[in-house]
């Protein structure tokens, strides 16, 4: 192996990364797509699932990053789809509620489960000592990652 500048080789894995991202992020989006959801659908589905009591609109808009007006028409797709559902808050007969349907919660996780697979199948070319190494290095990248994302944050 030729001797590389550092910073040679940080473009070269960061390339490599976009590459590894943008064909996860295509397969990704053509099995969501086969399901019949977009993207941000999946999002909002995602975060209810974590949220099992129900989430008002602008708190499922703010975790998902999605303006108010485009929230509404993603939760009016997916409650004409039956994956979720609108009920007026108990405390403020303003508010709705939207909570995740049984199609919504079993459609989440087929999906999830047939993306695990999917990466799952692509790791099976490494060996024990490959993968072992890989989840460290990804570990150590991905504390990285955050420490810089909560020194933006303060």
């Amino acid at each position: 192996m030729r001797d590389v500048p550092r910073q040679e080789r940080i473009e070269e894995v960061t390339d490599t990364m976009l590459k590894i991202n943008w064909l996860d992020r295509h397969r990704f989006r053509s099995s969501l797509a086969q399901r019949g959801l977009t993207m941000p659908q999946f999002v909002v589905l995602a975060h209810l699932c974590h949220h099992r009591q129900g989430s008002a609109v602008h708190q499922i808009a703010e975790a998902t990053q999605q303006e108010r007006a485009t929230m509404t028409g993603i939760l009016d797709r997916l409650e004409h789809a039956g994956l979720v559902q609108r009920r007026r808050s108990q405390s403020d007969r303003r508010r709705w509620i939207i909570t995740l349907t049984k199609e919504g919660n079993d459609l989440l996780e087929t999906t999830m489960r047939r993306n695990h697979n999917a990466l799952s199948d692509a790791l099976v070319a490494f060996d024990l000592a490959e993968l072992e190494q890989l989840q460290r290095l990804l570990g150590k990248l991905l504390t990285a990652l955050q420490a810089e994302r909560e020194a933006r944050q303060s």
